[in-house]
């Protein structure tokens, strides 16, 4: 039997020199027919120059006018991708050398899998302590479930740790462009559509940590959150699962309002008055009356950001938010 081809996708902003090693590892993989893909979504720093004089045509280099962010640049890949087998890459994180390979017989062991799931390393190159815990990966049996009840942590899912078939990418469609940090989206619309996932934990990806990420902006991550399951919350339609993503939903505008430094109050008071009616139950009285409060008092924004009110926060969303 002919080896089918693996595509590997990399897309990159402003991200020299730490491209250059998600290029080499993937290059480097074990598993062939190989094609490697750099999609450049408008760079200003050495990357336009650096990538064709160092990897010349051992790589597809494609340049987009403009920053389409990681939605638009998986999507500009995987147009131009041939492979049966596609990885999505960050330009700041990289590959085991055999990734591929174990991903790809774990596919062949496995011929009704649509996505194989493996582990990932933290690292960061930052001068620094590492602020993070190396733990083993869930393994839900519902991986729909995990992602809703994990708020999109529980099914140890990242875009890295991933290896699909392109007939699962085929189903589920493009990644979606109106959403900044879309893999989330993206697992959510595989798992409702019955992607199945099979797990390969033996093939490695690494996952740089560092200041200034976009996942890191509490603001960005959490505007993106809310659109992302408001966006879950209109075609997730069986309950319990409906009435979870709700929920989700609820806690997010419910935080949003109480502690958001960019809404006015007037578009605070929207946002609590939304997270009332995203989900069945609505808000308590005592929550609602609570978040009033809060967006109203003097001083409220810095109090509901600060670090010691963070456990009292979560608990207020988690559990008084909703009857």
């Amino acid at each position: 039997m002919v080896p089918k081809v693996a595509s590997i996708i990399i897309v990159a902003h402003n991200s020299w020199p730490d491209l250059a090693l998600a290029i080499q590892t993937s290059l480097s993989q074990s598993y062939r027919p190989l094609e490697v893909i750099v999609v450049d979504n408008a760079s200003t720093d050495e990357t336009a120059s650096m990538v064709p004089a160092r990897f010349g045509d051992t790589v597809r280099y494609l340049r987009q006018p403009q920053n389409r962010y990681d939605g638009g640049g998986y999507n500009a890949g995987l147009r131009a991708a041939t492979g049966e087998y596609v990885q999505f890459l960050d330009a700041d994180d990289f590959l085991a050398p055999d990734k591929i390979e174990l991903q790809v017989r774990a596919f062949i062991d496995n011929p009704e899998a649509d996505i194989v799931r493996g582990a990932y390393r933290r690292f960061r190159r930052q001068p620094g302590p590492a602020r993070w815990e190396e733990r083993e990966l869930p393994k839900p049996d519902d991986v729909l479930t995990a992602l809703i009840k994990g708020d999109g942590n529980g099914a140890g899912l990242l875009i890295h740790n991933l290896l699909f078939r392109r007939r699962a990418l085929d189903r589920v469609g493009e990644w979606d462009e109106n959403i900044v940090g879309v893999d989330l989206d993206y697992f959510l619309r595989a798992a409702w559509l019955g992607c199945r996932f099979v797990d390969c934990p033996q093939a490695l990806c690494f996952y740089q940590v560092r200041d200034g990420q976009m996942s890191k902006v509490k603001e960005t991550q959490r505007y993106n959150r809310e659109k992302t399951w408001a966006k879950a919350l209109t075609y997730i339609t069986s309950e319990p699962l409906r009435s979870l993503v709700g929920r989700r939903l609820a806690q997010l505008r419910f935080t949003e309002a109480i502690s958001s430094r960019t809404l006015t109050r007037h578009e605070r008071v929207k946002k609590l008055r939304a997270a009332a009616e995203c989900h069945p139950d609505g808000l308590s009285r005592a929550a609602f009356a609570l978040g009033w409060l809060l967006i109203h008092l003097p001083g409220s924004r810095a109090l509901a950001e600060a670090g010691a009110f963070h456990t009292a926060r979560a608990l207020i969303a988690q559990r008084l938010a909703l009857k």
